[in-house]
């Protein structure tokens, strides 16, 4: 049964599956030091692949999307789903001005080159180029939430990147463990605003 998704806007959407005991914990603690900053974020343990497209899909400023990173048939994907299985089938996009992604070699090309087909604009991306530590998402995602939610909805897309690589760069200083995932904050732009085609 597909979830649906309501009610007033959050500035992220979290969501995982129910798979990973550490994973789960680690957002639950991103999304209780959230609310003591007074961010408004919506956490969701999803593991049908159709309620984790709708929280993907539904419109927010941010999303933070953490799992397991797999490559079936050198098809990349997040917990042993392809990402073209995850974003595919309705024609709808990734809307969210920024969108963070946990997994293990979330920020590599094979990885990022299929996300890009599914954005509806140039967005920022949080991804890690390395393997991350099981205790790493509640160290690194809420300074970045927080500084996203320190600029205004909507704010430029350079500002956004910038504010997503202090942000990493302090907590890096301040957590040196976390140096080995190497977490790299960047831009994705889909394929229609680089002159190149993907199909669907």
């Amino acid at each position: 049964m597909t979830a649906a998704i309501t009610g007033s806007g959050p500035l992220a959407t979290l969501l995982c599956n129910s798979a990973e005991p550490s994973i789960v914990n680690g957002l639950r603690e991103t999304a209780r030091r959230c609310r003591d900053s007074g961010l408004h974020v919506r956490m969701y343990v999803f593991d049908e692949l159709a309620d984790q497209r709708e929280a993907l899909l539904t419109p927010v400023r941010a999303i933070i999307w953490d799992g397991h990173s797999s490559w079936d048939d050198d098809e990349p994907g997040v917990d042993g789903s392809p990402l073209e299985g995850v974003f595919g089938g309705d024609g709808r996009c990734i809307t969210a001005e920024a969108l963070i992604v946990g997994c293990c070699w979330g920020a590599h090309s094979d990885f990022t080159d299929v996300i890009c087909g599914y954005l509806a604009a140039p967005t920022a991306y949080v991804g890690c180029q390395k393997q991350p530590g099981k205790t790493h998402g509640a160290i690194v995602f809420p300074p970045l939430l927080e500084a996203l939610g320190a600029l205004e909805p909507g704010a430029d897309l350079d500002m956004r990147v910038t504010a997503l690589r202090e942000a990493l760069d302090k907590t890096a200083a301040d957590r040196p463990a976390i140096r080995q995932a190497q977490w790299k904050a960047d831009r994705l732009s889909p394929p229609h605003t680089r002159g190149d085609v993907r199909p669907r």
